[in-house]
């Protein structure tokens, strides 16, 4: 992916942020966004919640079953 820097640095300004743009994709692989502790957790409740769920995928039942006129 070629890197689109606004406004365009000097060569030696481009060159730096190249490197660390290269490092820090190195590093893991993964954008911050995925690495973050806070989608972790995220994750990792909804599934708890999911399998806990006595409703399962659906959801809670609706008290019921559609609105009525008065």
């Amino acid at each position: 992916m070629e890197a689109e820097i606004r406004p365009e640095p000097h060569s030696e300004e481009r060159a730096a942020i190249l490197r660390a743009l290269e490092s820090m994709r190195a590093r893991d692989g993964l954008s911050a966004a995925y690495r973050s502790r806070w989608r972790e957790l995220g994750i990792r409740e909804s599934s708890d919640e999911a399998e806990e769920s006595p409703y399962g995928e659906t959801g809670r039942p609706r008290n019921s079953p559609g609105a009525s006129r008065a």
